[in-house]
Order: structure tokens, then C-alpha cells, then sequence
């Protein structure tokens, strides 16, 4: 008996060790239905032990339904908590862009330009509607102009869009006032498309498309 019980406790001890690298989150669960489901296991599993030669026969049946049950709630904690993981991956990249964004907008205002040397890629570009492009030395050449100056920068509708871990994609609509000499102006509300990028650690815009809201 000892010889079989030697035997179980290593047939078990494989099992465990299977699924916890099939699922590398098994030792940091402590669900009651794991749990019970292991308990369910292992009682079986002496019980059939010890009901000798004809109740090794049953016990074989017994155990590989009992298995069959503690592999099925295993796999079912994957996909869940794959799901809840990822969503608070996403969760964090989208508050990180947003608040390259942020920093964006403000930076415009306050004519903070080393904030945007820093936020704006080397390769970034402007598209316009009537087809211009303007690269991050044109935009950083604007505050280089003193009697121009953007006094707000409002945006609403903010969609953020993660595509993986090292790019995302905002969207919404923008309306920009500001100064040039003594005189005010104020552009119509129009729609964006700002690409983000991950680069060395650091979230940067790699481009912006402008448009006018019928064609966005």
C-alpha cells in the first residue's frame, strides 16, 4: 500500500506541477473553486486507494473525471483573468497618453517649448485639410514669433484607441483662440487624429491629422 500511496502522491505532484506552468497564475489564486476542486482530487484519489485491486478500476475511472474537472477550472480562470489583466495594462496606457495630451494643449498655451521638444517625435508632421504638412521645427518656430500666441486650446469627445503596447491612436474635436499682433482669432471646431507612439520609454505624438468635421 505504501509502494501505491508513493505512487499517487507522485502521480499528483506532477499533475500540480503541469498545471501550474500551463497557468502561471495558479499558485498566486486562492479561489474556493480551485480549492475544492483539488480536494475533490486527492479524496478520490486515496479513497480509490484504498478500496484495493476492483477499486483501482473504478478509481481510474473516478480520477480521470476528477481531473478532467480540475483542468476544466483551471482553464477557466485563463481567459478572465487574461482579460483583467490586459484591461488594466490598457487602463495605464491610456492614462499615460492622455496625459501626453494633456501636456500637449497646455504647452501651446503657455508657449512651454521644451515640453514639446520633448513630447513631439523628430519624425513628427501636421496635416492640414488643403493638403499642407508641417514638421516639429515648423510648430516649434511659431513661439519663436512673438507677436503670435495661442491663448486656448480647448478639445472635447477625447476617444483614445490603445493598439498595443507601444502605439495608440486619439481622436476628437478641437478649437483653437489666439493672438497675432493686437488682433484675436478663433479657428472653427474641427477634428483630429493624433498618432502616438512609445519610443524609449517615453510616449511621444508622431503626428497629427487635421479635419474639417464633414470630412472626419
Amino acid at each position: 500500500m505504501k509502494s501505491r500511496e508513493t505512487e499517487a502522491m507522485l502521480r499528483l505532484f506532477l499533475l500540480f506541477r503541469m498545471c501550474s506552468k500551463f497557468h502561471p497564475l495558479f499558485y498566486q489564486r486562492s479561489g474556493e473553486t480551485l480549492a475544492a476542486t483539488l480536494r475533490t482530487v486527492i479524496t478520490l484519489f486515496f479513497h480509490s486507494l484504498c478500496e484495493g485491486d476492483l477499486g483501482m478500476q473504478r478509481y481510474s475511472i473516478r480520477l480521470v473525471a476528477a481531473l478532467a474537472t480540475f483542468l476544466v477550472g483551471i482553464a477557466a480562470t485563463i481567459v478572465p483573468t487574461a482579460f483583467y489583466v490586459k484591461t488594466i495594462a490598457n487602463n495605464q496606457i491610456e492614462q499615460e497618453v492622455l496625459e501626453v495630451e494633456r501636456q500637449y494643449i497646455n504647452a501651446h498655451v503657455e508657449r512651454d517649448t521644451a515640453t514639446l521638444e520633448r513630447i513631439l517625435a523628430d519624425d513628427f508632421t501636421i496635416r492640414f485639410p488643403y493638403g499642407r504638412i508641417s514638421t516639429k521645427a515648423e510648430r516649434l518656430a511659431l513661439f519663436d514669433n512673438t507677436d503670435f500666441s495661442f491663448v486656448s486650446f480647448t478639445t472635447d469627445d477625447v476617444q483614445t484607441q490603445i493598439i498595443n503596447e507601444y502605439e495608440a491612436v486619439g481622436t476628437g474635436r478641437a478649437m483653437l483662440t489666439g493672438r497675432y499682433q493686437d488682433r484675436r482669432f478663433r479657428s472653427r471646431t474641427y477634428g483630429y487624429t493624433r498618432t502616438y507612439e512609445k519610443r524609449q520609454g517615453q510616449w511621444q505624438i508622431v503626428s497629427v491629422r487635421i479635419a474639417r468635421l464633414s470630412s472626419f
